[in-house]
C-alpha cells in the first residue's frame, strides 16, 4: 500500500470549489474482498472509512483509516493516514500527507506530496514520498465514469525492486538473494516473498529482522522470507 488511503484525498481534491465550506465536506465507508486467481493464499478482507473537514472554500483536511485482514496470515495490517488538500482551481488540488502503517506490532512512518486533476474526462491522482529507511514510494490513481453509477478506476504503485534486491543482500551474512517477488494485494497492502542465501552457521533470526526492517521501509506490509544456508541444495532447481 503504498497507496494506502491516498485515492480518497484524491477523488475528494475533484470536488468543486462551492462543496468546501467550513463543516464536515466528504466521508466514505467500504469493504473490499480479495481472491487472488492464482492460487496463492494472499486473500483476504480490507475495511476502510475516511471523513473530510472544510475550513474554507480552498483548504480542507481529511482523516482514512483501514484495516487489511488476510484469509490464512494471522495478522491484521492497519494504516491511518492524514491530508491536508489546497483546491488550485474546480478541477485541480495539491496537498500532503502523513500515514502510519502498523503490522505485527511494527510500525512504519510515511509521508509526501500528492495533487489530483481532471483529464480527458476523468479524474488522476499521484503521490510521492518517502517511508522510514530512506523508502522511496510513488503511485498514479485514476478513475472513468463510464455512465451514471458505473466507473472504471485503477491504480499503480512503484517500488524501485533492485534497490530492495541490493539492501538485502547487504545484510550481514547474506551471500545472495532470489525468488525477490513484490506486488500490490489491495489498494491498501503491498506484499513480498524472497529466498536469502546465508553463510553456514550464520544465525538467522537476526539476519530475518533486519530483511523484514528493509522491506517495511519500502512500504511492504507483509512479507514471506526464507533463509537457507550455503550448503543447501535443490532451491535454485526451483522455477516459480
Amino acid at each position: 500500500m503504498i497507496n494506502r488511503a491516498v485515492p480518497v484525498a484524491i477523488l475528494l481534491a475533484t470536488l468543486p470549489l462551492s462543496a468546501f465550506a467550513q463543516g464536515i465536506t466528504g466521508g466514505d465507508l467500504g469493504i473490499e474482498y480479495n481472491a487472488p486467481l492464482d492460487g496463492s493464499d494472499f486473500g483476504g478482507t480490507t475495511y476502510s472509512g475516511g471523513v473530510e473537514y472544510g475550513f474554507m472554500r480552498t483548504f480542507s483536511m481529511s482523516v482514512n483509516a483501514a484495516a487489511y485482514k488476510p484469509d490464512n496470515i494471522s495478522t491484521t495490517a492497519t494504516n491511518v493516514t492524514l491530508h491536508g488538500t489546497y483546491q488550485l482551481s474546480s478541477a485541480a488540488s495539491v496537498g500532503g500527507f502523513y500515514g502510519y502503517d502498523s503490522n505485527d506490532g511494527e510500525g512504519l512512518n510515511l509521508f509526501g506530496i500528492e495533487g489530483g486533476t481532471e483529464f480527458m474526462g476523468g479524474d488522476v491522482g499521484a503521490y510521492i514520498g518517502r517511508a522510514e529507511d530512506d523508502g522511496t514510494i510513488f503511485g498514479i490513481d485514476g478513475s472513468y465514469d463510464l455512465r451514471s453509477g458505473f466507473s472504471v478506476i485503477g491504480n499503480v504503485d512503484l517500488i524501485d525492486v533492485d534497490d530492495v534486491r541490493t539492501r538485502l543482500a547487504a545484510i550481514t551474512g547474506v551471500l545472495d538473494v532470489h525468488d525477490l517477488h513484490v506486488w500490490t494485494l489491495t489498494s491498501d497492502m503491498d506484499v513480498g516473498t524472497a529466498h536469502l542465501m546465508t553463510r553456514d552457521g550464520v544465525d538467522p533470526h537476526p539476519v530475518l529482522d533486519e530483511a523484514r526492517s528493509i522491506l517495511q521501509g519500502y512500504g511492504i506490509a507483509h512479507a514471506t522470507l526464507q533463509v537457507e544456508p550455503e550448503s543447501h541444495e535443490g532451491c535454485a532447481e526451483i522455477n516459480w
